[in-house]
């Protein structure tokens, strides 16, 4: 599904937001079929991807045969060196709350001194989520969609969380925005046409709006 339709298209804004904050030797994290992973070695940057889903891996290898990948979970990874950058898209809100701050954690210990760690994740007080609130579809803003269920999130977030699970394992916050203000489901975004799409991928870059674009991002350096 993430190399598909409208979420293929938000990983293309994704990547024009972070990759000026790219540098270095770069880990994808739950890199999936390697959608970033791409975009990454098309940038010219070295790039191991690790995901526990051997078929996706499988995927990713004969798509980018210039990356390494690796089929592990998070849990068992233990790198042989250290990385410049990790960029870490749609991985936190499938995990426990206990397990996301460890996973972050372990990013940390993953990286350079000055390295970056990139997330990418959906957004609790989103303005489709409030749309949705208020024409009856849901109970209060957050709560899980039954697309959220069935794609196995676990957990929303909001920048302040996002922000404070980051400081939390020492990350000093470079930029956290909201990425793309989406009023309508994704079924429907894919049939707004691609200028309006882009205006409101611009809009978005305004910090004021953060808290109503459907998924939030974050850069975080490591400062010791």
């Amino acid at each position: 599904m993430e190399d598909k339709g409208f979420h293929l298209k938000l990983a293309g804004y994704f990547m024009k937001r972070v990759l000026p904050f790219c540098k270095g030797r770069i880990l994808d994290l739950g890199c999936g079929v390697a959608v970033i992973t791409k975009a990454l070695v098309d940038a010219g940057f070295e790039v191991v991807g690790i995901d526990g889903n051997e078929d996706k891996i499988e995927i990713a290898r004969n798509k980018v045969p210039k990356a390494k990948f690796l089929v592990t979970l998070f849990e068992d990874f233990n790198p042989n060196s250290l990385f410049d950058t990790i960029i870490s898209k749609n991985v936190l809100e499938h995990l426990t709350a206990d397990k996301s701050r460890v996973l972050v954690k372990k990013m940390f210990s993953w990286l350079n001194p000055k390295g970056r760690a990139i997330a990418y994740v959906p957004n609790a007080l989103s303005l489709n989520r409030r749309i949705g609130y208020h024409m009856g579809i849901s109970k209060f803003y957050a709560e899980p969609t039954q697309e959220d269920i069935a794609v196995g999130h676990v957990q929303l977030y909001t920048r302040e969380k996002l922000e404070l699970e980051f400081n939390a394992a020492g990350f000093k916050t470079v930029e956290c925005k909201g990425l793309l203000l989406k009023p309508f489901p994704n079924p429907m975004m894919e049939l707004i046409n691609e200028r309006i799409c882009d205006a409101l991928f611009e809009v978005a870059n305004d910090a004021r709006l953060g808290d109503l674009c459907s998924g939030i991002y974050i850069i975080g350096e490591k400062i010791n």
